[in-house]
Parts: C-alpha cells; sequence; structure tokens
C-alpha cells in the first residue's frame, strides 16, 4: 500500500499542494532570486526528502528563501522570524552541528 503525503509550500500563508521534493509552488518559487536559489540547490542531498534529515546548511538556506518571499509579499514579522531562523541555522553550519 502507497501512503501518499500532503506537502505544501513552505512560503508563509500559502496552502498549496507540491511535490515533497519541493521548497515552494511555481508561483512562490518564481519570487527566489537566484543567489537565493543556489546555495539552498547545493546543500540539497539526495535522499533527504525520504529520510527527513536535511543539513543545517540546507535548513539555513531554506529559511532565508522563505523569509525573502515573505517581506516581499509584505509579511514582515515573518520574514523577520525566519531571517533569525536562517542566521541560527548557518551558525549551526559553519560549526559542523547537523541536525
Amino acid at each position: 500500500m502507497s501512503l501518499r503525503v500532503n506537502h505544501h509550500c513552505h512560503a508563509h500563508a500559502c496552502t498549496a499542494l507540491v511535490a515533497p521534493s519541493l521548497l515552494m509552488c511555481r508561483a512562490h518559487w518564481a519570487m527566489v532570486p537566484n543567489e537565493l536559489r543556489f546555495p539552498l540547490l547545493r546543500a540539497h542531498r539526495a535522499g533527504q526528502c525520504r529520510d527527513k534529515r536535511p543539513s543545517a546548511a540546507y535548513l539555513a538556506a531554506q529559511r532565508a528563501c522563505v523569509a525573502h518571499v515573505a517581506r516581499a509579499e509584505g509579511h514582515n514579522k515573518a520574514a523577520d522570524y525566519y531571517d533569525a531562523m536562517a542566521a541560527t541555522w548557518r551558525a549551526k553550519a559553519a560549526a559542523g552541528d547537523e541536525p
């Protein structure tokens, strides 16, 4: 039996369903500039969607992308939160402290 998991776009307040391998829906991903996309794609590890163990570098890049979209949509308080989370994960990545 196959278990289907609902996976939503990670953009703040978005409820669009996306494939588990995608961070965001097409509309929100289009808002992310390349200078934020590339670190996310570089930090992605094959199998992290299956084992649910992304690296600290991936989590930092993911939060930075979400923060950018939140700020672009006027969700400044949420963007500040995601920026703070990105900084926390960047520090963990730099220290070699993996989740």
